[in-house]
């Protein structure tokens, strides 16, 4: 199940997160997981490719120092997606949980007010299949910081094998059509970008990445599917997120 959920908080003492507030959110939801089902959120930690992407926490407040200060009376708000169905679930019972609570978030004491989904229907894999028009040219707007790995050295650059390989493996992963795997996705182009670098601090480490704008376009001489597989997979960007740490507020990304 491929759905969108906002969790909606109010600052009652000023305090600060690092960066984007990433690594606190992950920690925060996962207090939320153990709570509803202790042996899910342990699996779900310990896994490789997780079936959901947090964005950063949002709202009013100074960022300065690579910290981002909160404002008591303010709200802020942040974003999960679910990739399947059991993920689905898990944040329809943590949604439930959440108004009335009171949480730490790095040094700030905030009130969690409500929750719930931001789409008015719930979509599935099949969906995004069925609802697909080829493409031969898709513009993706990245958010918030995005990076890639590869063999320890990061990649700072939307390069369409890194942009919709990190989509294809994740789908892959959670949805129940297998894309081809055998692709050489390089062959799509690169037809113009606006970007720019973003240092994005966490509590003993920095991550560099890339915000801005990149159009994609298939070359006439690709197979026929191609274009369909374009278009299925930037569609597929707003869920799954790209690239590095898409579960601590990079690579929020979404189609033009």
């Amino acid at each position: 199940m491929l759905q969108k959920f906002r969790f909606t908080l109010a600052c009652t003492e000023p305090g600060t997160v690092r960066g984007l507030g990433g690594l606190e959110l992950h920690a925060l939801f996962f207090s939320f997981l153990r709570e509803v089902e202790e042996e899910a959120a342990r699996e779900l930690h310990g896994a490789k490719d997780k079936p959901f992407a947090l964005g950063p926490l949002e709202g009013a407040g100074e960022r300065r120092g690579g910290s981002f200060y909160l404002q008591a009376g303010e709200k802020y708000g942040f974003t999960v997606t679910s990739l399947t169905g059991a993920m689905y679930r898990l944040l329809e019972e943590v949604a439930a949980l959440w108004p009335g609570r009171e949480v730490q978030l790095g040094t700030g004491a905030l009130a969690c007010v409500d929750a719930g989904t931001t789409r008015a229907e719930d979509l599935n894999y099949r969906d995004l299949v069925a609802r697909a028009r080829p493409a031969t040219t898709v513009t993706l707007e990245f958010l918030t910081p995005t990076s890639f790995r590869q063999r320890g050295t990061q990649i700072l650059f939307p390069l369409p094998e890194y942009v919709f390989g990190s989509l294809r493996q994740r789908w892959n992963a959670h949805g129940p059509i297998r894309l081809p795997e055998d692709l050489d996705l390089s062959l799509i182009q690169v037809a113009r970008y606006r970007a720019r670098t973003q240092l994005v601090p966490f509590n003993r480490y920095k991550i560099v990445g890339f915000t801005g704008t990149c159009t994609y376009q298939v070359p006439k001489k690709v197979p026929d599917f191609v274009p369909w597989l374009l278009a299925v997979l930037a569609d597929y960007a707003e869920f799954a997120g790209v690239g590095y740490k898409t579960t601590m507020g990079m690579g929020v990304v979404r189609r033009w």
